[in-house]
């Protein structure tokens, strides 16, 4: 019941078509991925106002290494058609609301510090229920800049397999090198052609990569 792609993108075009717009690689990384999503429903004649998603935010505040410490924070992204550079400002725009509202101690952030208190078995319904309300999920992972080798072999790439948790697809992307992976964990009870999936989030990073501004 669960299906895995991979698509991989040059990481300096991702910085340079983020950078166009005063836009981190996380904000260029979303944007592809609402705009795949608006893609995947437009092709099946269904019009989506908005994708209900999330991101991950890190709340370490110490140089210590090794642990998590990051809380997902739920964004709407807008889902109608519009042109790339557009969408591009627009996710920027409502991920920057969005982390100065989990800053403050909303959404599922004003939970984090109090979620060790509760029994289990009320912090995975608790997480459930609000992955429910997921259209998907994202994840955004630095590696390494540089070679790694096992046992001698030179690792090629990294696929990621983030958690579904309830939700219809986990993009979990993983920076190596130049390389920038995304793993699709999918449920295809949700998500009923995984491959036309990816292949729309190809084109649609593809189409973001080469944007220029004004064009669509």
């Amino acid at each position: 019941h669960r299906h895995l792609e991979h698509v991989r993108i040059p990481l300096d075009s991702l910085k340079a078509a983020a950078k166009r717009h005063d836009a981190s690689v996380n904000d260029a990384f979303m944007a592809g991925m609402v705009e795949a999503a608006a893609r995947y429903h437009a092709e099946r004649g269904v019009s989506v106002d908005t994708f209900n998603t999330s991101f991950v935010l890190s709340t370490r505040s110490d140089s210590a290494a090794g642990g998590n410490a990051f809380t997902p924070v739920q964004v709407q992204l807008s889902g109608r058609e519009m042109p790339l550079d557009e969408r591009l400002v627009d996710v920027r725009d409502r991920i920057a609301r969005a982390r100065d509202d989990a800053a403050r101690g909303g959404g599922i952030t004003a939970l984090s510090g109090v979620v060790n208190l509760f029994p289990t078995s009320m912090v995975t319904r608790l997480a459930r229920s609000q992955a429910g309300k997921i259209d998907f999920a994202t994840s955004n992972l630095r590696g390494a800049s540089f070679p790694l080798y096992v046992a001698g072999a030179r690792v090629l790439r990294t696929i990621t397999m983030g958690p579904l948790a309830g939700t219809p697809c986990n993009a979990t992307a993983l920076s190596y090198e130049n390389a920038f992976d995304i793993g699709l964990f999918i449920d295809p009870e949700a998500i009923e052609d995984p491959a036309d999936f990816r292949r729309c989030v190809e084109t649609a990073f593809g189409d973001l990569l080469d944007d220029t501004p004004g064009s669509g």
